[in-house]
């Protein structure tokens, strides 16, 4: 081959591999969940099911914890409760929420990062009346803390109590969507009580908006009424 030739297609292969080297774009790949969502196969995995939905967030897994009858009450001293009265807030109102938390909605802004820690989970008897029933209804608490920061930037910060009364599969009211029959080895979470309202660990470099998780909760419902309307 004669000389000039060779420094031809050396200069050619030199030049296609440094533009494809400037065009060539690699794509990070979608991050997924190091542990799958635990099976609520009892009081505890429930509860760290839905540990789960928030942390990493998942919807998918988030609407099986949820009775048809689930209700939600919120704090005392949260005036956010005066919209949502006792026995009104339901699954509908809690998966639009938890949607839209996620995808964001009306003015809210979605997720960027949710980080839910939970203290030691307390299971106990239910203590409503008329709900006595040690094998198939259980209520556990544990302390909470939920920090919640959206695209824009802010923050909202959570601590408080947790108290979910849950109800074993062979009992629950079941919804329709699922399309689950009556199991005793799944739990579900019938009523929910927020025991919320205070904040710890914001800083003037860091500041969080304090915020109970019920306010939270209605921010985001209220995002879908605003992003349902015409």
């Amino acid at each position: 081959m004669f000389p000039g030739v060779r420094l031809v297609l050396a200069t050619w292969l030199l030049t296609t591999t440094m533009f494809l080297s400037c065009t060539t774009h690699t794509t990070a790949p979608v991050s997924s969940p190091i542990h799958p969502a635990p099976h609520a196969d009892s009081p505890a995995h429930a509860v760290e099911a839905f540990r789960w939905s928030w942390q990493n967030p998942s919807f998918e897994t988030y609407r099986t914890l949820f009775t048809d009858d689930y209700t939600f009450e919120f704090a005392v001293l949260d005036s956010n409760g005066g919209a949502y009265r006792s026995g009104t807030w339901t699954r509908d109102d809690e998966l639009q929420s938890f949607t839209h938390l996620v995808a964001g909605g009306g003015q809210s802004e979605p997720v960027a990062s949710i980080l839910l820690t939970l203290g030691s989970v307390v299971v106990g008897e239910d203590p409503r009346p008329g709900m006595s029933d040690p094998e198939r209804r259980r209520l556990v608490t544990a302390s909470c803390a939920l920090r919640i920061e959206t695209r824009d930037g802010s923050a909202s910060q959570v601590t408080g109590k947790l108290r979910l009364f849950l109800v074993r599969g062979d009992l629950a009211n079941l919804p329709a969507d699922l399309g689950r029959t009556a199991d005793a080895g799944t739990w579900y979470i019938e009523r929910w009580e927020d025991g919320t309202g205070s904040i710890t660990g914001a800083s003037a470099a860091q500041p969080a908006e304090a915020a109970s998780w019920g306010s939270i909760k209605a921010r985001y419902r209220d995002a879908a009424t605003i992003a349902a309307r015409p």
